[in-house]
């Protein structure tokens, strides 16, 4: 079973994929995904995947602006 969770996250202006321990940054907008040349990219450099998490972190602690259960 799949839920998501949408949060607006201060300081971060690109979107980024969580799927459990793997962080992906996508630089465009999720609706636009797959219209033009697109990138989605995992960030595998621990030092800067936590550095995001770390902000994700603060931004969960509250309550989402949209959410999708099963």
């Amino acid at each position: 079973k799949v839920s998501m969770s949408f949060h607006k996250i201060e300081g971060l202006h690109d979107r980024f994929l969580l799927v459990g321990e793997r962080l992906w940054h996508v630089g465009c907008s999720f609706n636009t995904l797959g219209q033009q040349i697109s990138a989605v990219v995992e960030m595998r450099d621990e030092r800067a995947k936590s550095a995001v998490l770390a902000v994700f972190e603060r931004a969960t602690s509250q309550k989402p602006v949209f959410e999708v259960k099963p």
